[in-house]
């Protein structure tokens, strides 16, 4: 079957037919491929009076273009998304951690934490009893938790198959009727 000028298809082996061009951006002459200018115009690149540019998808996924209910509006041509992010802190919602700090016995002014206890840094500074109390709780703007990350990106791609889209360059001109 003779394809739409214009078409573009997958294929299962790694190189462009006679009279299909590979979609990866480049750029053509108008003056050699009319047809597929008048069809492309300078969508995908070119200067418009002797170059236009194929699609590029390399590492891309298409999608339709237009818009559906719950989506994001796509233009056609539009490149749009990334590989990879990176999440740093700001991009996290506010949000805080209870928590619950047992209390016992022991001596007040250890320079070290012993065990499960607390220490104290200085003498002065008691932050418990030898006297076990029945419930504690830490005061409020005691205990700190601190932002942490270290702001590496990470990949976001769906999982890929690589292989050859082409575009068609001789073929059918469609009709839009």
């Amino acid at each position: 079957m003779e394809p739409f000028i214009g078409q573009v298809q997958i294929f299962g082996f790694n190189f462009a037919p006679r009279n299909w061009a590979s979609c990866d951006g480049q750029l053509l002459s108008i003056h050699a491929y009319s047809a597929v200018f008048a069809l492309l115009g300078t969508t995908f690149g070119g200067n418009g009076s002797t170059t236009f540019g194929l699609p590029d998808l390399r590492g891309r996924s298409a999608v339709h273009y237009g818009s559906g209910p719950g989506l994001s509006p796509v233009s056609w041509g539009e490149k749009s998304g990334r590989e990879s992010v990176i999440l740093i802190t700001s991009n996290l919602p506010s949000h805080s951690h209870d928590g619950t700090l047992k209390l016992g016995a022991g001596p007040g002014l250890l320079a070290t934490g012993d065990g499960a206890y607390l220490a104290a840094n200085s003498a002065g500074e008691t932050i418990f009893t030898s006297v076990a109390p029945a419930a504690g709780q830490l005061a409020a703007n005691q205990l700190a938790v601190s932002n942490t990350g270290s702001n590496q990106s990470f990949d976001i791609r769906n999982p890929y198959l690589g292989i050859l889209h082409a575009i068609a360059l001789v073929g059918i001109f469609p009709s839009r009727t």
